[in-house]
């Protein structure tokens, strides 16, 4: 007999070492796999033989949860949003999404919608030099507001740093500019170049080197700098494609992925309603001649992105497997390489835009493997520059510029804040999707294929707030991207928000962590070279149960040189080898989905509700033990393999407050699964919580890492 526990933890603990005695608080997602050829009642656990590993919390009084469902049943029932009418076909989806929890409406208005998000409006425009694209490319540049000389700066190729040339007067500055511009010099740079000077009132200063982390040298502590966007330099277009403009056909489907982290399909459609409003107006308007398709059942794979990306680029993926932490480099680059190298075997060329500084531990140098503190910045260039060929990636363009924006806003990334990042008034999504027209448009006019990726984190952080300054931003590129009469455009998410307050108090929050969204903007060019058999596949699988690993093989179909047929290790997913193309079967459910524990199913009744009981109490008792032991484990275990501290040092035992929320489900494999949520807290806090329900919150999920434990009684459990 055989059990595999996981834990997840979104935790707090009040810590001697950090905070004497403050109150923290701990919010479990607890997933127990139970794996065995009996019935749930039967299994025996020997407490002595869990004795002799983990300490089991001593008992304390728990909250009565029948007081909270009472309450639960007066509030106002929820419905879910759609973005597109339902149609007869979600009749014959065996899953039908779980409904919200009453109440959870209203508490998603609260804390959403009861103010309006940041703005940049503090910050004044510095426009030194503009393009003027309706005059050929004109440069303009104005030197009034500079009490010294305009420098330009572009990023270098052999070292990623900045070189700077200073110019006695405007019109050499415009002149040198303009050069950057023009297909026949040929000089390469990346979408972008810095203006600096210094200016004469302080009126434009964005509060530059304040509270770094890290110091940059290629910028002056004086100098107010511009990030001036470029058309893409021609030199870094493949050989095959029409530098010269000559006239060329392009056959292929250009490929527009845009991908925001840590947005649920229901916060997508409770966040942005300018960007709702035209794609409903794109698809009902038949002058636009462009279809829209909304995915109502997206299950998430996990509650991070890394693997996500890893499914949709390569298909890889091992439920079974030990994640890495939040700390660790992952165990294997991202594999963009089994998707992309393809689309540039087929003349394609390859974007790659996000919101993250490459110099720091998240984002593309990240995932794929390239961040290390100890390279120094040449090092970490050339490191990042080689990986990019591997992955099959052309250019990061004006991600390069990352780094400069988010040092501004004295943040290495944006996953807490700050609520509005801001570079010289605009926000700095912005720039990267004013780039991204900016790029799509010179490849459309040199009729060149492409394979664009822009990747937002706006919506990685505890409010839910910030989202919503995407809105107008991407509502007016929608637009534009929508007459690309030759390009499919993917709006997708990896998750709902895994952190905040809307996850702590609503169950809807939970659901919506595991309910990404996807949808599909279809030009009528597109759709004819799909074929109708196609286009009737994605209206049906519109309400089927879907995963990423089915855009994965939806993308393949794409390109022709791909082998379009099933791996055997998803052979157990019933996908499709044309993935979304066919029509996939109705009676999935979220056995046939690969998801990486701990998760939940979006589909009603997978899962069936069990009584809180003694008998389930000692599961949570167990799994806290278990964690109270992995906590102290980590920081005693010191360093890591890849040099980053693991654990937050000594912390004081958390005991069981309540457990709520408690399910059960049956697979066909004889395995049964049992979830529950758990509260806890530190010994002398966790009598007073009892009583009174009062605590503040911390999480400190990235202090969970996978270990492993074989008891005498045949148990084997897994903390991930």
């Amino acid at each position: 007999m055989f059990e595999l526990v996981h834990l997840r933890v979104t935790a707090m603990v009040a810590k001697r070492r950090l905070t004497p005695l403050r109150v923290l608080k701990v919010f479990a997602l607890l997933t127990l796999t139970v794996v065995t050829f009996f019935v749930l009642h039967r299994i025996h656990v020997d407490k002595y033989a869990l004795d002799s590993v983990i300490r089991i919390p001593n008992i304390l009084p728990l909250r009565n949860i029948n007081l909270q469902n009472q309450e639960n049943l007066k509030k106002s029932r929820c419905t879910l949003r759609r973005l597109l009418r339902e149609t007869k076909s979600s009749e014959l989806a065996a899953c039908r999404r779980v409904q919200p929890v009453p109440g959870s409406c209203d508490e998603a208005e609260q804390l959403f919608h009861s103010k309006s998000p940041a703005t940049c409006h503090h910050q004044r425009k510095l426009e030194l030099c503009k393009i003027n694209q309706s005059a050929g490319g004109y440069v303009q540049c104005q030197a009034d507001i500079c009490l010294s000389l305009i420098s330009v700066g572009t990023v270098r190729t052999d070292n990623g740093r900045v070189k700077w040339q200073k110019f006695n007067s405007t019109s050499s500055a415009e002149k040198y500019i303009s050069s950057l511009l023009h297909p026949s010099t040929h000089k390469l740079h990346f979408g972008f170049c810095y203006i600096a000077c210094e200016t004469v009132s302080d009126e434009f200063r964005i509060n530059n080197f304040i509270n770094q982390f890290w110091y940059d040298d290629d910028f002056h502590e004086l100098e107010e700098v511009q990030i001036l966007l470029l058309p893409p330099s021609h030199a870094e277009l493949p050989v095959h494609s029409s530098r010269d403009g000559t006239s060329r056909v392009n056959k292929n489907v250009n490929i527009n992925m845009i991908f925001t982290d840590s947005v649920s399909h229901q916060h997508f459609l409770r966040s942005l309603p300018q960007t709702v409003k035209l794609l409903q107006t794109l698809h009902q308007n038949m002058s636009h001649k462009v279809s829209v398709m909304e995915f109502d059942l997206v299950q998430g794979v996990r509650s991070r992105t890394f693997e996500t990306l890893q499914l949709l680029f390569s298909g890889r993926i091992d439920p079974s497997a030990r994640p890495f932490s939040t700390l660790e480099l992952p165990p294997e680059p991202l594999k963009t390489e089994v998707l992309l190298q393809r689309l540039k075997q087929e003349g394609y060329t390859t974007l790659w835009l996000e919101d993250m500084c490459y110099r720091w531990e998240w984002g593309l140098s990240k995932d794929l493997r390239v961040f290390n503190k100890s390279l120094s910045r040449e090092e970490s260039w050339d490191r990042l520059q080689k990986a990019l060929v591997k992955a099959g990636i052309d250019s990061m363009e004006v991600t390069l510029a990352m780094c400069k924006i988010l040092n501004d806003n004295g943040v290495p990334d944006i996953f807490h804040g700050p609520d509005a990042v801001c570079y010289n008034g605009k926000h700095q999504h912005e720039y990267l999707f004013d780039y991204l027209l900016l790029y799509q448009k010179e490849m459309l006019d040199l009729k060149q294929s492409f394979f664009t990726f822009l990747e937002t984190n706006i919506g990685h952080e505890d409010t839910g707030l910030r989202v919503q300054s995407l809105d107008s931003t991407l509502s007016s590129y929608l637009q534009q991207a929508a007459q690309q009469e030759n390009t499919l455009t993917v709006l997708f998410s990896d998750h709902g928000n895994a952190y905040g307050m809307f996850v702590e108090k609503s169950m809807e929050g939970h659901i919506e962590m595991f309910h990404p969204y996807i949808f599909l903007i279809i030009p009528e060019n597109v759709a004819s070279h799909l074929g109708s058999a196609s286009m009737s596949a994605l209206l049906i699988n519109q309400h089927r149960l879907i995963s990423h690993l089915d855009l994965y093989y939806t993308l393949k179909a794409l390109v022709t040189n791909f082998t379009l047929e099933v791996d055997k290790a998803h052979e157990h997913y019933e996908v499709k080898r044309w993935g979304l193309l066919e029509i996939v079967s109705p009676n999935r459910t979220c056995d046939h989905i690969p998801r990486i524990m701990p998760n939940l199913c979006i589909c009603t009744n997978f899962d069936m509700e069990v009584r809180k009981d003694s008998y389930h109490a000692l599961f949570a008792h167990l799994a806290l033990g278990l964690l109270n032991n992995e906590i102290q484990h980590q920081f005693h275990q010191g360093w890591s393999d890849h040099g980053l501290w693991r654990g937050f040092g000594h912390c004081q035992q958390i005991y069981l407050v309540d457990f709520t929320n408690i399910r059960k489900t049956f697979h066909g494999n004889n395995t049964i699964t049992l979830k529950m949520d758990i509260l806890a807290l530190p010994k002398e806090l966790a009598g007073q919580q009892a009583v009174n329900g009062q605590g503040a919150t911390v999480y400190l999920s990235s202090t969970i890492f996978s270990s492993r434990y074989f008891l005498d009684s045949g148990l084997t459990i897994l903390l991930v």
